[in-house]
């Protein structure tokens, strides 16, 4: 079944009850340890003139900076500036910036705990006065999906992977530095692949990539050699059709974590939260509006921890989830249908404060989707 197809017939409701807790809660890091910084778009300046005689303040804005986060400018480490857990400030230098070319930039926290950054890149231009594009293309394997970009060899020329959905892998196509690129090497993944992200989950410093499997309903993750090359897929079960990836510590541990948009019948974000040696916990499913198929994240209550943000394709919004201290496990119950006036079996949910500080359950509210009254029985007679 295609994406395509799905999206046009929809997802139908799941009958039962879904039970909901809106939680009142003060935000706190239950590890002590420094998180893994995120670096939003766009970098401010988002471009300067090559040649200047004069340096600038670069500012990067983003959540999880904290005292000892250090920005670097390809290799090299910048004059760093705190100034607050959202925003950092780096001077950059002329000598940095006398050519015109993309710049890779980073920030990295200090242990414990801590890690390094996504990349962000800044481009030092030749002034012009329009823009003129050149199409040129490269074969890749059937279907291609999504495309993501990084230096996946460390030979500061830009590298692709793209989701190959009719042929179930990825093409990784080393970049020559002048536009052209290699020919795709592939790497088979879960069925159907969609959103690709990059990350390093196993702390070795080389970028590793996170694949969504729309039809495996799982996230199958490659390691990265650090020559262009990738071990083996391990899948990770999500919730059911997967389309988008995003990475962030959402917990705070200095470990990189996952989150997908997952458009089953009732919407979710699946997390899963990493373990730092390049695997993953089980799947925690957050509960979000029908359909969500592209899911991405940010800062949007300026706490200094990461939030998500899902577009819903059915329903005509944006699903908007804060992060919290706390965790629920199920974060639904589903009940199968039957008949009024009859009792279920009881389900349980766990609530998991992993903040230091003292929670209030507010409300408990159930939503109800479909009952059924019992249908009287019918016998008849067989004839003698």
């Amino acid at each position: 079944m295609s994406s395509t197809t799905r999206r046009r017939n929809g997802q139908g409701l799941i009958s039962g009850l879904v039970l909901l807790a809106e939680l009142a809660m003060v935000s706190a890091n239950a590890w002590g340890t420094n998180p893994v910084p995120q670096i939003n778009q766009p970098l401010v300046p988002a471009s300067t003139p090559a040649g200047s005689a004069a340096s600038f303040t670069l500012t990067i804005n983003g959540c999880g900076f904290v005292q000892g986060s250090v920005v670097y400018w390809n290799s090299t480490l910048r004059k760093t500036t705190l100034v607050s857990s959202t925003q950092v400030t780096a001077t950059i230098t002329p000598n940095l910036f006398s050519v015109s070319g993309t710049a890779s930039v980073k920030v990295v926290n200090p242990a414990p705990g801590g890690g390094t950054s996504n990349v962000a890149f800044f481009q030092v231009t030749s002034a012009t006065t329009r823009v003129s594009l050149s199409a040129s293309s490269a074969t890749v394997s059937s279907n291609p999906l999504a495309v993501t970009t990084a230096d996946f060899n460390g030979d500061r020329k830009q590298d692709l992977a793209v989701s190959n959905e009719g042929s179930n892998t990825i093409s990784i196509l080393l970049g020559n530095g002048d536009g052209t690129f290699q020919s795709h090497v592939d790497y088979a993944t879960g069925a159907e692949p969609a959103g690709l992200a990059t990350g390093d989950f196993n702390r070795d410093g080389e970028l590793d990539l996170a694949v969504a499997g729309l039809l495996s309903s799982s996230v199958a993750i490659l390691l990265g050699n650090g020559d262009g090359s990738f071990q083996n897929a391990v899948d990770y079960m999500t919730g059911a059709y997967p389309e988008s990836v995003a990475t962030g510590d959402f917990n705070g541990d200095g470990l990189l974590d996952l989150a997908l948009a997952t458009d089953s019948a009732l919407g979710s974000a699946s997390v899963l939260l990493g373990n730092g040696d390049g695997s993953f916990q089980n799947v925690v499913d957050f509960p979000a509006e029908l359909l969500p198929t592209s899911l991405s994240t940010g800062d949007f209550n300026g706490d200094g921890k990461l939030d998500l943000a899902a577009a819903d394709f059915n329903g005509g919004s944006v699903s908007v989830m804060l992060e919290t201290t706390i965790l629920w496990a199920p974060t639904g119950l589903t009940f199968a249908s039957q008949n009024l006036g009859t009792t279920s079996a009881p389900q349980t949910v766990t609530l998991t404060n992993i903040g230091s500080q003292s929670v209030t359950v507010t409300s408990i509210a159930t939503a109800r989707r479909r009952m059924r009254s019992p249908t009287p029985a019918t016998v008849r007679s067989a004839p003698a």
